[in-house]
């Protein structure tokens, strides 16, 4: 009759005693290349513990909050403006279509004549290739960046919805604010009334 625990053979014992110096002989080994790995990755994985928790989704910024450069992604020109207007940028950069071309014009103009800087303005070749629109918003971020702005924001109310969505992500990446301009239309005047107008943090600090 064996006496070992579990009537386990000598030979099954042995073998797990074995098993137990390799992981003890492994666990420090492990343990080095993890901390080797952590060590090199460590601006990855610092980034990950502070990526955005979209502590202010949906609230609407201060009616004092400013921003000293801007990124528009641009469809109509009507909440561009407003925003313009009650925030008084710096600079500002413009993401549009082909299609939108020519209210992109209209809004520079207008933000010129507030005394507002336009960096620059890009027309998007497909405005559907959310790659494009991501790398085009990364440049225009450092393009305000280069200008001095240390205080930069992404409307991402106007275009297609694959541009708000490319420039929301550029946005995040970088880790700045995304907001959005929420208004109510008018059906009478068959346009957008801003006196509804509200400036909403979709993501970031207000």
């Amino acid at each position: 009759m064996q006496n070992n625990l579990f009537n386990w053979s000598e030979h099954t014992w042995a073998l797990l005693d074995q098993i137990g110096i390799m992981l003890g002989l492994l666990l420090p080994i492990m343990s080095l290349l993890a901390a080797a790995w952590a060590f090199l990755k460590k601006e990855q994985i610092k980034h990950w513990f502070s990526r955005n928790q979209f502590p202010h989704i949906g609230q609407s910024t201060d009616a004092s909050s400013r921003w000293d450069g801007l990124v528009f992604t641009l469809s109509q020109t009507e909440t561009p403006k407003w925003v313009i207007k009650t925030r008084s940028p710096r600079y500002i950069a413009l993401l549009a279509s082909e299609q939108s071309a020519e209210n992109a014009a209209q809004v520079e103009q207008y933000a010129r004549q507030q005394g507002v800087a336009v960096i620059t303005k890009v027309l998007l070749a497909d405005p559907d290739d959310l790659q494009e629109i991501r790398q085009e918003v990364k440049h225009l971020i450092m393009r305000l960046q280069q200008k001095g702005c240390e205080n930069i924001a992404v409307d991402i109310t106007g275009g297609k919805t694959t541009m708000s969505l490319g420039a929301f992500m550029a946005a995040e990446e970088a880790q700045l604010p995304s907001l959005y301009v929420s208004s109510q239309y008018d059906k009478t005047l068959k346009q957008v009334d801003m006196r509804s107008a509200t400036l909403i943090n979709v993501s970031g600090n207000s």
